[in-house]
């Protein structure tokens, strides 16, 4: 039996490169564009008025987690912790991540960004490191006790990623399917703190060019992050023909349509003129209406 490695995977949503190792690490044998699309990860648009980095990782979990059972992970909420974390405290959570871990368990931590914990020595956990994309440098280690190389950025929080029984391909599709249309047209059922959701995220975006405040200090890791998200649909999308051939022109036009927006939003970081950049980004709002309604088709296809 070949030896199980645990690595982060590549990606720029540090998020997915967790969920990557994890379902690596468990031979569950499911590309990258199948773990985004199941997910729903691949379909998401979030962010507050500002832009900020942090709206990547600040929505509600719930449907998350359910479309990862589906595809034979357990994710688990092992605790968010603060600068007053008390010393018990801290040797609680790392005796259940070791315990996790020697079990099996691939397990993380986020403070900025998602890390993947690979090991741990006599001193500390040993972390993985996701690709820069601000030009921060991440620890590859945590001390035990002191965590001093996360409470300096305010909160942490740990994860587990166990391994279940995966459902049914068609399930998968189905339910993050379902997820991508909700999160776009429900009023803000998957948002927290108030951030926007769906379609009203490029309103903000417009509006913040039309105000002249810029974009490569607002929204920088946003676009790079969902260039990724729709690059991965676009695969996710164009592999559901061969599930059901009934939707292949649908599965081929939504599979064209996200490679475009994915274009879009990673070129977004290089646009320098604000004129144009709210072109794309009118452009782009109007090509992910086009997109919903090729993914409601594919969805009625599942549901059926």
């Amino acid at each position: 039996m070949a030896q199980r490695v645990l690595r982060q995977g590549p990606h720029l949503a540090s998020l997915m490169g967790v969920v990557a190792g994890a379902a690596s690490y468990h031979g569950l044998g499911l590309s990258e564009s199948a773990l985004f699309g199941g997910s729903g990860h691949a379909f998401l648009l979030n962010a507050d008025a500002t832009l900020d980095r942090r709206s990547i990782h600040q929505w509600r979990k719930q449907s998350f987690d359910r479309l990862l059972l589906n595809m034979g992970l357990a994710h688990s909420d092992l605790g968010h912790f603060g600068p007053d974390t008390t010393t018990a405290e801290k040797n609680r959570i790392e005796k259940g991540i070791r315990d996790l871990m020697t079990r099996g368990v691939p397990c993380s931590v986020k403070c900025l960004e998602y890390q993947l914990i690979t090991g741990y020595d006599e001193n500390a956990f040993i972390l993985d490191t996701p690709p820069s994309l601000e030009g921060e440098a991440y620890p590859d280690r945590l001390d035990f006790g002191s965590w001093e190389q996360f409470l300096g950025g305010g909160h942490v929080s740990f994860h587990g990623f166990d391994r279940t029984q995966p459902r049914p391909i068609e399930t998968v599709y189905r339910d993050s399917l379902g997820f991508a249309l909700d999160m776009h047209l429900s009023s803000g059922e998957h948002s927290c703190y108030g951030f926007q959701q769906g379609l009203k995220v490029y309103d903000c975006w417009i509006a913040a060019v039309e105000n002249g405040e810029g974009f490569h200090h607002r929204g920088k890791t946003l676009a790079l992050v969902l260039g990724e998200c729709r690059r991965m649909a676009a695969g996710y999308l164009g592999a559901s023909a061969s599930l059901k051939p009934e939707v292949a022109d649908s599965a081929e036009m939504l599979e064209n349509l996200y490679k475009d927006l994915s274009l879009g939003l990673s070129g977004l970081p290089e646009q320098r003129d604000p004129a144009e950049m709210k072109a794309a980004l009118v452009s782009m709002k109007q090509m992910e209406r086009e997109c919903l309604k090729g993914i409601e088709t594919v969805f009625n296809a599942f549901d059926s």
